[in-house]
């Protein structure tokens, strides 16, 4: 009853300020429990964000391997690879795995050589089509003679053969130190140019003089060793072309060479490196 008194006696200004403190303090302390809660929520947010933008950075980044100047690029494992546009070209299709939708199929094969690894037929059968042409040297003639495909053309080193909208060139892929790839076989790595872009496979071979005339956007090189050029003398040979925009490692992981080797690769190529996975 005293302290009512003693407040009623407080002038009227001093009560107004008192009551002002207050409700200062009661919406302050509220705030400060809303804020905490926001800040847990963002915090949740912000990790979910960032696990979010984790996911979307690795999906994003086999796109961008997939998607380079242009081209969808994909390898299908050891030295075979997908180029598409609007046509689908495979080179040295080996151990295919069939998604849930099946393997596209091909509009074109290209063949380096004859080995199992390479020239595969089990392989081809997966994906050819009656409309598939077959692009090989002589020495796979044989093997793939019965297919059933439009046509298999036989090509050589340093022919061309024009199909339209793209061109493919032979070019020399041989070893010179090992007897594996001998360069009286004749047997080719390819240059495939197509939407304005040449992209260079280059078989199975070492790092030979010829690679210096080699002008390209997209190299896919081999880098297992054994029984083609190491990843050393791969990355040599992105110093020798005229031209190479994106190189590519290739030819490891399933019979010789492992992922070391391209990441080997990556640190010494003397132009930017994709690593297909």
């Amino acid at each position: 009853m005293v302290r009512c008194v003693w407040m009623l006696e407080w002038p009227v200004t001093r009560l107004v300020t008192l009551f002002v403190v207050l409700l200062i303090f009661v919406f302050g302390l509220v705030g400060c429990v809303h804020q905490e809660s926001g800040a847990s929520d963002a915090r949740n947010s912000l990790t979910l964000n960032n696990g979010d933008a984790k996911d979307n950075i690795t999906i994003s980044g086999r796109e961008d391997d997939m998607k380079i100047l242009g081209l969808d690029i994909e390898s299908t494992g050891h030295a075979g690879v997908k180029i598409k546009n609007r046509r689908v070209f495979y080179i040295d299709p080996f151990q295919l795995v069939e998604g849930g939708q099946g393997l596209e199929k091909a509009d074109y094969i290209l063949i380096t050589h004859p080995h199992y690894d390479h020239c595969s037929i089990k392989d081809v059968e997966k994906i050819i089509q009656p409309e598939t042409v077959i692009i090989t040297v002589p020495d796979c003639q044989s093997k793939l003679s019965g297919l059933q495909v439009k046509e298999i053309m036989l090509i050589s080193v340093g022919q061309t053969i024009d199909l339209g909208d793209e061109k493919v060139t032979a070019v020399p892929a041989y070893t010179v130190d090992k007897n594996t790839h001998p360069k009286e076989n004749g047997w080719v790595g390819f240059i495939l140019e197509m939407d304005g872009v040449r992209v260079y496979h280059a078989g199975d071979t070492d790092l030979i003089p010829e690679m210096q005339q080699i002008e390209t956007d997209i190299a896919l090189l081999p880098v297992g060793g054994t029984y083609t050029m190491s990843a050393k003398e791969a990355a040599q040979a992105t110093a020798i072309f005229k031209k190479c925009k994106v190189a590519i490692p290739m030819h490891y992981g399933v019979i010789v060479g492992t992922a070391s080797d391209a990441e080997d690769f990556k640190e010494s190529a003397t132009c930017d490196v994709k690593i297909l996975r």
